[in-house]
């Protein structure tokens, strides 16, 4: 059974009920928000009626209590008052998200409206066995769960993600099994036809525990450990980043909770020869259509086990469940965290190869139990979960003795490793059947060619533009850094090592994390390493990581630097938002990019950089102000120079 408590209010009945949760690691006796902040997936503080039902967070308010930022359902537009907005960029004034055109197809009033007026009902061509059929058998999957004691059913929270019009969340709350339903999904429009149908019903379905919400799949606003089922109806195939989806519903979930989904299939047995070409065509393009066996690939590679699945057609419907029990660890097992020594951020002494890099976090969690039992945190975390990781091998942020060590997750058992010269920190690491396509953007520069141009003529471009050169843009960002001295800085999408090996080379950090996407930039970072050997003895890791899930427990970095790298990141506000959670209270994030156009640009040129903005996500000033505020962080300061902007915010 699961551990959600449902609080009857004497004064409204059901309609006032509060659903909080006990979290997995406990922070205190008391229930707390199943909502929770979706930058720093701290549960919110509420000011209002308690419920998870319309009409309670129709009437509430909720902060943020580490980056302060406020949500409500409240707006000037009437027909946004029926959810609330938990997305990253909910409340910006300036910035507006690009979106690929799969999500905001689904954002269209039209496409919204006809869901469940026949666009639904073609599913069943492709073998979907209609909605009644596919609720009863995700029930069966989510009873089961309950039937051997781990959660994910009778009683608990269910998510009901990329909902759509709500065609099962309805059914979820009027079953009566759930103590909460929450109804999420990206689009407003859909969200809006889902209060439509919900009006329909209003004597049994306004007095349920269900809340509508807006939020992204990829940054689900819920604590970790606090959801006991999440389900996903005909939605896999529409997510921009099947992994990163998947690894964050595997976060949310409690132990022993389950996670059901359907979706088309790429091809199956029952495929028709003359459709195969057509859907591998979209594989390649998109992540629109998997094979069953890269679904069950992508979910044991976040964690998840007991895979099952039903297939009919192109219908499949699949079940993964989060391990129940998370067995300690054996005295002799070659995982474990090291007895490492904290290195002081003001320590004098001079930083050794073998100087150790651990965190001590800013609130009390999992980590600090490892604290508390005075055994010293692995700085780097599980993308998936992001716990520290335990380590086997030799203690060290260096390249030889990271190179060395294995690493593995106490809490989805997945294993890291080096591969070549970097250690492989995303969520697709290990994957044996799943290859996902990221946008062209991303997979420029995961190119050897231009990997290897990149110091060789493609960097020194960028005066054209205004950017000073890495010398004096380094010196800049030193002094916006000053307050991290001693203290770890991550340079993240570091390219071939431009500025980290400056970094690391001013001997002003205890440690320096090179961290970017395209293996070919990593193997360049390297190739630039072994001409100074001085660098090899240093403190400086090679990291393969996604800037959206950054492999760092919440609250332990001291400074992360980005040169050059926000146009270039697919969701400008997901990788700002985390890189707001992984920063310490006080802690500095400075970037450099290039502006879509500043106030002496010209009209011409102002409209050839909005088409180059399809591909690249150029900004305003003005723009990445809103992003960086939007994301808690305070203080914002930049410095312009023609195209070329370098700003600086930092973490109350």
């Amino acid at each position: 059974m699961a551990s959600s408590s449902l609080h009857q209010a004497t004064e409204t009945g059901n309609a006032s009920s509060l659903l909080t949760f006990q979290p997995e690691t406990q922070i205190s006796g008391d229930g707390i928000e199943l909502l929770a902040c979706p930058v720093c997936y701290e549960p919110l503080i509420r000011k209002g009626p308690p419920g998870l039902n319309l009409q309670a967070i129709f009437r509430s308010a909720f902060e943020c209590k580490i980056c302060h930022k406020l949500y409500n359902s409240s707006s000037k537009s009437k027909e946004k008052d029926i959810y609330l907005d938990l997305t990253v960029s909910g409340g910006l004034r300036e910035y507006i998200a690009p979106n690929p055109a799969g999500t905001d197809f689904f954002r269209y009033r039209l496409v919204s409206f006809l869901y469940e007026r026949g666009w639904r009902q073609y599913f069943g061509q492709s073998g979907f066995p209609g909605p009644d059929q596919e609720f009863k058998m995700a029930m069966d999957y989510f009873q089961s769960a309950t039937d051997q004691g781990e959660g994910g059913g009778s009683g608990g929270v269910v998510v009901d993600v990329s909902c759509g019009s709500g065609l099962f969340s309805r059914r979820f709350a009027k079953s009566g099994v759930f103590a909460g339903v929450v109804a999420l999904d990206f689009s407003e429009s859909m969200l809006r036809q889902c209060y439509n149908f919900l009006k329909a019903d209003p004597a049994s379905l306004f007095a349920t525990n269900l809340g509508l919400v807006r939020a992204d799949v990829s940054r689900l606003p819920f604590a970790s450990g606090s959801v006991d089922a999440v389900h996903a109806g005909a939605a896999l195939h529409c997510w921009p980043s099947p992994s990163n989806a998947v690894a964050e519903i595997t976060r949310i979930l409690r132990s022993g909770a389950i996670f059901v989904g359907t979706t088309f299939l790429r091809s199956s047995p029952y495929t028709p020869w003359i459709f195969k070409p057509f859907r591998e065509k979209m594989s390649r393009s998109s992540n629109s259509y998997l094979t069953e066996r890269e679904i069950e690939d992508l979910c044991r590679s976040c964690g998840l086990t007991n895979y099952s699945s039903k297939v009919q057609q192109s219908f499949i419907m699949f079940s993964a469940r989060k391990p129940a029990v998370y067995p300690p660890l054996h005295h002799n097992t070659q995982f474990r965290p090291p007895h490492l020594c904290l290195t002081s951020r003001h320590s004098s002494h001079p930083i050794r190869a073998t100087s150790t890099v651990t965190l001590q976090p800013e609130r009390r969690s999992t980590a600090e139990e490892g604290q508390s039992s005075g055994v010293d945190l692995e700085l780097l975390a599980c993308p998936v979960c992001y716990e520290p990781l335990i380590r086997k091998g030799p203690p060290g942020l260096n390249l030889r003795a990271i190179y060395r060590s294995g690493f593995k997750c106490r809490k989805c058992d997945k294993s890291y490793s080096s591969k070549d010269i970097y250690l492989d920190l995303t969520v697709t690491a290990g994957l044996k059947e799943y290859v996902e396509v990221k946008p062209a953007g991303t997979e420029l520069f995961r190119s050897p060619i231009v990997s290897f141009l990149y110091e060789r003529g493609w960097r020194q471009n960028f005066n054209r533009r205004g950017f000073p050169g890495p010398d004096e843009e380094f010196k800049m960002a030193q002094d916006y850094f000053k307050s991290a001295e001693g203290g770890v800085l991550v340079d993240v999408s570091c390219g071939s090592g431009l500025f980290s090996r400056k970094f690391a080379k001013s001997g002003t950090y205890s440690g320096v994390v090179a961290l970017d996407f395209s293996e070919n930039m990593l193997r360049q970072s390297y190739e630039f390493f072994k001409r100074d050997p001085t660098l090899l003895d240093t403190n400086l890791a090679l990291v393969r990581a996604d800037v959206a899930r950054l492999p760092f427990p919440s609250g332990s970095v001291d400074a992360v630097h980005a040169g050059a790298a926000l146009h270039c990141w697919p969701s400008p506000s997901n990788a700002i938002a985390e890189i707001t959670r992984i920063l310490r209270s006080g802690a500095v994030f400075v970037g450099t990019t290039f502006l879509r156009y500043t106030p002496s640009t010209s009209w011409i040129p102002r409209q050839l950089r909005e088409r180059a903005r399809q591909s690249y996500n150029y900004l305003t000033e003005e723009e990445i102000a809103d992003l960086c505020t939007s994301c808690g962080l305070t203080n914002y300061t930049s410095n312009v120079q023609q195209s070329f902007i370098m700003f600086s915010a930092q973490k109350p």
